[in-house]
């Protein structure tokens, strides 16, 4: 239909745009662009001093082998793919991608792969997307990224995206390979970090500081067009304010536990399969916010104080009630106003719900049961927008979703005075994404304001 209908544009979602293949043979020429870009950032590191090269070429020869099966693979779809349309033959001369930061993994050649802040691996889906932009900037064609975090959790994410949008003059000045853009714009610095036990603190090095930033910023100037808070009729943040909330004596007991398993793990007592970092640092999420997301510490509180004390009682965290009555205050000071609170953990699906120990909470303190919504009750488009006109018409004055449900390509932005972060997110741009359904044009109110909840002492300090 795209290929023979005569159309100005053509809108779909990321799922039916991943699904038009790109032919093998385009494929297959950029693999080997890649792949020579790749021998010969090898051959550069061979010119190196004797202990250093040989460890780079051993990163390099492994993402080497990796691309060349990615290689061979494409020469075979150039045979499969002989009798299907591919996305080089619908003719498409204008490219626009919306929230274009679900793409920054674009594989790198890079000799930085064990630098944290640098991940070289990227993913198939931003291959896809890559190959496509290119083949429409190749033919001419336009390309347009919308998205209000370009800068999603890594100084690498800027050279992502002069790669997507300006590679033909990052070639030009010799920074195309990423390790000569990472000499010149980037710096690797070795610094004592807190740990994920939040007890002790551990030497990273990391890749998080830029350099020369008046070149790198008229480079991406050349094709951004930035929209700033307090301008272009955006709100102003009137206050951004991080509330401190104390730990429960619970929570500190618990807390000694993620230290001990940490040290454990890292020690080689535990196998990987048993317990790792990536369980701890779930299980440190929800111990920042409430014991009783802990699903197998809940049957040790439950044999502590019983059920009815497990779903009721405030020993397990301060983080809801703390919430609650700050939602209260400005639902008094601010009549007809609205507020959203974003939480990624306890969803309503969980078998602890944070949701509805937030929502009950806000009835007893004296807002209206029907007042207050959860984004996860919207199951179709149809009662999405039937929600999101309720909110932008002030009749639910409390809205609550996660960053997933509510965070992005949401227009609520009418009459929100507040927004509360009662978790913190993975990435720095969830939070700004939350935040964009506050800070966003259409927005009545002329002053805003954003909570940012932590848990002293928790996994809140590491995030």
């Amino acid at each position: 239909l795209i290929k023979d209908g005569d159309y100005d544009a053509i809108i779909m979602p990321y799922s039916s745009f991943e699904m038009i293949p790109v032919s093998g043979k385009n494929n297959a020429i950029e693999l080997k662009l890649a792949l020579t870009r790749m021998e010969n950032a090898m051959a550069e590191n061979m010119r190196r001093r004797s202990n250093v090269k040989n460890r780079l070429n051993t990163l390099l020869s492994k993402a080497h082998d990796k691309m060349q099966v990615k290689y061979n693979d494409a020469i075979k779809r150039i045979i499969d793919y002989s009798e299907q349309i591919t996305f080089e033959e619908l003719g498409i001369t204008a490219l626009f991608i919306d929230e274009a930061h679900n793409y920054k993994n674009l594989p790198l050649v890079s000799s930085m792969g064990s630098i944290k802040g640098v991940n070289v691996d990227g993913s198939d889906k931003c291959d896809d997307i890559y190959l496509k932009t290119s083949t429409v900037l190749k033919n001419g064609g336009k390309l347009i990224f919308a998205t209000g975090t370009p800068v999603t959790n890594s100084v690498a994410d800027v050279y992502v995206m002069q790669k997507y949008l300006d590679e033909e003059l990052l070639t030009e000045i010799d920074l195309d390979y990423f390790d000569n853009w990472a000499g010149m714009f980037g710096e690797i610095t070795r610094s004592y970090e807190i740990d994920v036990d939040t007890e002790n603190y551990r030497l990273a090095t990391r890749f998080n500081r830029f350099n020369n930033i008046g070149i790198l910023s008229r480079l991406i100037n050349g094709f951004t067009d930035f929209h700033v808070v307090g301008v272009d009729g955006l709100p102003e943040i009137a206050e951004i304010k991080t509330v401190v909330v104390q730990k429960t004596p619970i929570q500190a007991e618990l807390l000694k536990d993620i230290s001990v398993r940490v040290e454990k793990i890292r020690s080689g007592e535990v196998e990987r399969k048993e317990d790792n970092l990536l369980k701890v640092t779930t299980d440190g999420r929800k111990l920042a916010l409430d014991v009783r997301l802990l699903a197998l510490q809940r049957q040790i509180l439950c044999s502590k104080g019983g059920e009815s004390e497990i779903w009721n009682s405030k020993l397990y965290g301060n983080k809801i009630s703390v919430c609650a009555e700050n939602v209260f205050d400005f639902y008094n000071r601010f009549k007809g106003k609205t507020q959203l609170v974003f939480c990624d953990i306890g969803t309503p699906k969980s078998e602890f719900n944070v949701y509805d120990c937030l929502k009950n909470e806000l009835c007893r303190l004296g807002i209206k049961e029907e007042e207050i919504s959860f984004v996860h009750d919207a199951t179709s488009e149809a009662r999405r927008a039937r929600l999101f006109e309720s909110v932008n018409a002030g009749e639910i004055k409390v809205l609550i979703g996660s960053t997933f449900k509510l965070g992005t390509g949401v227009n609520v932005q009418e009459k929100p005075i507040a927004i509360h972060h009662l978790d913190v997110p993975w990435r720095p741009s969830d939070m700004v994404q939350r935040d964009g359904r506050l800070v966003r044009r259409g927005n009545t109110n002329e002053k805003v304001y954003i909570f940012r909840y932590v848990t002293v002492g928790s996994f809140d300090a590491y995030s």
